[in-house]
């Protein structure tokens, strides 16, 4: 698969996250290199592994610089998690909102929810009036929450890490 006028690089065994580019790695037109070597399946638990110590350098047609890293994989739903970061001139452009992914959405007993933080990040379910139902805090990019307790409705989930905020809401429906 090719993207006309725009390449990709790879960066490998680094920390995928702090990494700032590609450095010397050289960039090719082959679009193809992204998508097969970031998962892998394990057949004795049969579950996908993401690896967390590969990014991905995209340069457009217009010289804009992204920085892709897959965060997660959801078989059923065919959902992937990836965080992505955007350069301009060289120096990392961030937002203040943290890329957040959830699902199922509605869910029944538990709510999947990728981020692309390896920092701790606290995690509030609030109701759909704004009160806090339940808090708490999480240091991995991938965390379960249980919807047991919650009642039929709209929830709000919002993740906060250091300076970044996602908010969310989904749904609880048995």
């Amino acid at each position: 698969m090719t993207n006309k006028g725009e390449t990709v690089a790879e960066a490998n065994a680094v920390d995928a996250y702090a990494i700032d580019n590609a450095g010397s790695n050289d960039y090719a037109t082959n679009m193809s290199a992204i998508g097969w070597d970031w998962k892998t399946y394990d057949q004795q638990i049969h579950v996908y592994t993401i690896r967390d110590s590969l990014a991905y350098f995209v340069k457009t047609n217009s010289g804009i610089l992204f920085k892709i890293v897959f965060t997660g994989y959801d078989v059923s739903s065919g959902m992937i998690g990836f965080y992505k970061q955007e350069y301009t001139t060289g120096i990392a452009k961030t937002d203040n909102e943290m890329s957040v992914q959830i699902f199922p959405n509605p869910a029944s007993a538990v709510v999947n929810i990728i981020t692309a933080n390896n920092v701790e990040s606290e995690i509030k379910v609030m109701d759909i009036n704004g009160r806090l139902v339940s808090s708490t805090l999480s240091s991995s990019p991938t965390s379960q929450l249980s919807t047991a307790e919650l009642e039929n409705g709209v929830y709000l989930l919002s993740i906060s890490s250091g300076k970044s905020t996602a908010q969310r809401k989904f749904v609880v429906g048995r």
